[in-house]
């Protein structure tokens, strides 16, 4: 099978491109941008540096490449500036023009990437068929791609898969986010200051989303399917569980920051789509992070 995978410099992309190891596989990601995580874990494939929100260019490619599936999981992510950011507009356009590329290049299958906040997240277990609210700038344009997508793979007789990521954490995650900035403040002596913890969330280790995008890709499922572990734990519990592992159990403050405004409480995924396609989480919250910090160490003591 010949596999064009988007973002794959990324969190998400790199892990995903390493489920596919025989197949022809090509790594698509921004000219000028580090292949640090690629290198990393050893991904094999093509790599190809294209801006995606070049149309001219994007269409350059697939036609050269003729992929047999699209794995589109390029797009503007940086913590703390993505929720809001109108750079959001361009990757709808992009996700777009990629598609209808796709298409005109025979591809017969096109897997895309959404979020959980495309949901309506005040209403705790969110199946797929549940409401959508999206709360931000980003979460509003994955809906809106999703189903423009929707409409144009019905017209052209393309399979879609939307994939809706939960809460991905494990190595190699941008820094500032909840796991990454915890287990950093801990291995370096520092208090890792949280909310009371509360939130109810679906965490998945990165390596199970990327088995579990392969999973998705190979299959013949379209629509939406939820990308979790079916195994939801409180914020509180994820953060003593990385305090332990780090052995700084005593520099969890629980309870030392507020809450955001908006953060919704209670966000589960009915993940039963997924499970129908075979797929079972290796890591569970123990493991996971136990491999995370294992890495993160292991990165500090060679820098």
């Amino acid at each position: 099978m010949r596999v064009l995978v988007t973002g794959a410099a990324g969190f998400f992309g790199s892990r995903a491109a390493l489920h596919f190891p025989t197949d022809e596989v090509h790594l698509v990601d921004r000219g000028g941008q580090p292949w640090a995580r690629v290198d990393a874990l050893k991904v094999r494939g093509t790599r190809h540096e294209v801006d995606l929100t070049d149309p001219s260019r994007t269409r350059e490619l697939v036609l050269a490449v003729r992929p047999e599936v699209v794995v589109h999981l390029a797009w503007y992510a940086v913590p703390g500036q993505y929720l809001t950011s109108t750079q959001n507009f361009g990757h709808v356009h992009a996700a777009t023009t990629l598609f209808m590329a796709a298409k005109e290049a025979g591809c017969a299958r096109f897997c895309g990437a959404g979020t959980c906040f495309e949901y309506d997240t005040s209403r705790g277990l969110l199946r797929e068929d549940s409401p959508t609210k999206p709360a931000s700038i980003y979460a509003a344009s994955k809906l809106a791609t999703y189903l423009m997508l929707e409409r144009a793979a019905a017209q052209h007789g393309v399979s879609l898969a939307w994939m809706r990521f939960f809460f991905p954490y494990g190595p190699l995650e941008a820094p500032g986010r909840l796991f990454s900035h915890t287990v950093t403040e801990l291995l370096a002596g520092r208090p890792a200051k949280t909310t009371p913890g509360a939130q109810i969330r679906d965490f998945m280790h990165v390596d199970d989303i990327g088995r579990a995008v392969a999973t998705i890709a190979r299959a013949d499922v379209t629509g939406i399917i939820n990308v979790a572990t079916g195994a939801p734990v409180t914020v509180k519990d994820a953060v003593l569980e990385i305090a332990k592992a780090c052995g700084q159990p005593e520099l969890a403050e629980i309870g030392a920051m507020p809450y955001r405004e908006g953060d919704p409480m209670d966000v589960r995924a009915d993940v039963s789509r997924l499970v129908s396609l075979g797929f079972v989480p290796e890591f569970d919250l123990a493991s996971g992070v136990r491999d995370t910090v294992a890495f993160a160490r292991k990165a500090s003591e060679k820098s």
